[in-house]
């Protein structure tokens, strides 16, 4: 079986079982590529266009070694999925909010899909726009790792050990507030997206 590529977007912890670059999360073979260079996380959430022609130079190597499709680990890359898509000769999959217009779809009026981004910034309407949502739907609840934060403090900053107790608490009380939020305003709680490939373990 040929395997899933996956662009990583290397951070200062290393990866946990589940988690989109670790081999076990999965059950087929798959090859990363990790993008090359410092700060790439502080690139990717001020939306740096410079790593446009870096991604799209990844894909193309994942597709000289024959991968069934490609992904990335982070969310944010909703932005490169057209130039991407257009480009590799295999699927593309950039991010999970490709997901958001078939859950929004999927529920009434009154219900909410809450976004779970790795931090908030000027990236998150793009990001959106990208994967075919609209920024100001009320029915998308955007909510961002707190900063600073266990999880900010381990794979934004790379300042401390990834504490996977901690942070599981951390992305709980995000999703506890936004439920409460949601409920305030009439509105259901639905789906939970969880934008970062590193919030999935």
């Amino acid at each position: 079986i040929a395997p899933m590529g996956i662009i990583a977007l290397p951070t200062k912890t290393a990866p946990l079982p589940g988690m989109v670059t670790h081999a076990s999360t999965w059950r087929f073979p798959t090859v990363c590529e990790w993008l090359p260079g410092e700060d790439l996380v502080e690139r990717v959430v001020t939306g740096d266009p410079s790593l446009e022609a870096e991604v799209l130079a990844a894909g193309k190597r994942l597709a000289a070694q024959g991968v069934s499709c490609i992904a990335t680990s982070c969310g944010y890359f909703s932005v490169f999925q057209s130039a991407l898509a257009g480009s590799s000769p295999c699927p593309v999959f950039t991010s999970p909010l490709l997901q958001l217009p078939t859950l929004l779809a999927s529920l009434g009026p009154d219900e909410t899909v809450t976004v779970v981004w790795a931090a908030q910034s000027e990236a998150v309407a793009p990001a959106l726009r990208a994967a075919g949502a609209a920024d100001g739907d009320p029915r998308i609840v955007n909510v961002a790792m707190p900063a600073p934060g266990r999880f900010f403090g381990a794979v934004i900053e790379g300042s401390e050990e990834f504490d996977d107790a901690a942070v599981a608490a951390e992305v709980l009380n995000v999703i506890g507030a936004a439920g409460t939020g949601a409920a305030g305003t009439g509105r259901g709680t639905g789906p939970v997206l969880l934008e970062c490939g590193d919030l999935c373990w």
